[in-house]
């Protein structure tokens, strides 16, 4: 279970690195849902590829980290819970550069071929607003 999910994390970067709204969608579930701070919940996966969009087009990221403290297996499903560093350049004209960190925990369900996607994912950063 953890390899599986070290592989999707690794997608997950990958797409999000290349801006592949597509890619990371596909890493979610049918009727999943994604509360990601400051924005409300996106909920199935037209609305997740729809906010990685907005999130895309508000920031490009040049790196992520994704870093899985613990995993609880239950059945078919997966609690991760773990810990993110990210860097981005705002789409903003002048913007600075965005280092973020914070915490993550994923839901991960085992679909009928043996692979594993996100049914419910929450972030939020470390780090108090300026």
């Amino acid at each position: 279970m953890p390899n599986a999910i070290d592989a999707a994390n690794t997608k997950f970067s990958a797409a999000a690195v290349q801006g592949d709204t597509a890619a990371l969608a596909a890493l979610y579930d049918n009727d999943a849902v994604m509360m990601m701070a400051n924005a409300p919940a996106a909920r199935g996966h037209d609305a997740i590829a729809k906010t990685f969009a907005g999130m895309g087009a508000a920031m490009k990221l040049s790196a992520i980290k994704l870093q899985t403290q613990d995993v609880i297996v239950s059945g078919d499903y997966a609690i991760e819970t773990g810990a993110y560093d990210l860097t981005g350049q705002p789409s903003a004209k002048g913007a600075k550069p965005k280092h973020d960190v914070g915490k993550y925990v994923v839901v991960w369900k085992k679909q009928a071929d043996g692979s594993f996607k996100m049914v419910r994912d929450i972030a939020n950063s470390d780090l108090m607003e300026k």
